[in-house]
């Protein structure tokens, strides 16, 4: 059975802030606070800031986060804020457009951080393994909320942690650390690197040490060749699909892993562009939404005005790099 104490929510919820530093989901998540942080009560969210914590969640329903009207947004928020019951905070949330029981968990966190978790799938994996969770790990019930809610609460009050480090840890573990310990997927740690950086500047903030993981310079080697190959064999379009999925790559090429994938594909980047070659991982998306991931679009030689552009014009140069891979590719 997981042991569930002090120790291991410092060191989970540690390897959780390790693991998301400087990332498009950190950014957000500090973002979304500081925006709810200014607020006089009743705190509220605004469209903008509603439709990036959906987001921050769950992007599957973003069409319709934005299809909701902003002053109907900031009446629930508001509401759903000064409501004594929980379910009646829920429900009250849940009259928005793409907002079901976990998106508005997330959203009564960020309201009330101090009384209620984000609703998560591998925190009740990894409470089910410590003897804390007694349903269905799949059961996303409201009456499965209410629980979760007072299991959380009980644990983090007797390990002295905040609800926050609970949920990180927890949701770190899962996710990243069964079997392989700090590793992702089926990836061993003989072809991993581990560095310690510090972080923070002499004299102006408290130094910090952050150990990160990055795959040793031969195995990385190994993985961009049979990326390139592989999505070259794309681009000349000797496929079934246009496309190929982050999960049909890594499943081809035998790994790195999830946590990987990305170092792995801006090396790719960077090696064609030395080459003078087009993007050759601009073919490269999501199954579940048939775009690229967050981390295409911050590759080290990216022209600045490209990623600092509108989601519409980055789609339109997305768009057009796929068209140069192609041609390149098929006339090379």
């Amino acid at each position: 059975m997981l042991r569930i104490d002090s120790e291991f929510v410092k060191k989970w919820s540690q390897y959780y802030d390790d693991r998301f530093y400087g990332s498009r989901d950190q950014l957000e998540e500090e973002a979304i606070r500081g925006f709810l942080s200014k607020q006089s009560e009743p705190k509220h969210l605004n469209k903008e800031y509603f439709v990036r914590l959906g987001r921050w969640k769950t992007k599957r329903q973003t069409s319709k986060y934005e299809s909701n009207n902003e002053d109907k947004i900031i009446e629930a928020t508001q509401s759903a804020y000064r409501a004594k019951e929980p379910l009646i905070k829920l429900n009250i949330l849940r009259t928005l457009r793409g907002v079901g029981i976990t998106v508005a968990a997330t959203i009564l966190h960020y309201l009330h951080p101090e009384v209620f978790p984000i609703f998560d799938y591998h925190a009740r994996n990894a409470l089910s393994e410590g003897g804390y969770w007694r349903r269905s790990k799949d059961d996303a019930s409201d009456q499965a909320w209410l629980y979760y809610v007072s299991v959380m609460e009980k644990l983090s009050k007797q390990l002295d942690v905040t609800l926050r480090e609970l949920d990180k840890a927890l949701f770190a573990y899962d996710k990243y650390g069964h079997a392989n310990n700090y590793s992702i997927g089926n990836i061993s740690s003989d072809i991993l690197l581990v560095k310690t950086e510090i972080i923070g500047e002499a004299g102006l903030v408290p130094e910090r040490r952050r150990k990160t993981m990055e795959l040793r310079p031969e195995t990385l080697d190994y993985y961009v060749g049979r990326a390139r190959d592989i999505l070259i064999d794309v681009a000349r379009g000797n496929r079934e699909r246009r496309f190929i999925t982050y999960g049909e790559l890594m499943d081809e090429m035998g790994g790195p892993g999830r946590g990987y994938i990305a170092e792995v594909l801006e090396q790719v980047c960077c090696s064609e562009y030395e080459r003078g070659h087009p993007l050759l991982s601009a073919l490269v998306v999501h199954s579940s939404d048939g775009l690229p991931g967050y981390g295409f679009w911050y590759v080290r030689v990216l022209p600045d005005r490209v990623r600092n552009s509108s989601d519409e014009d980055k789609r339109f140069f997305w768009l057009q790099e796929c068209d140069r891979v192609r041609e390149f590719w098929r006339q090379h």
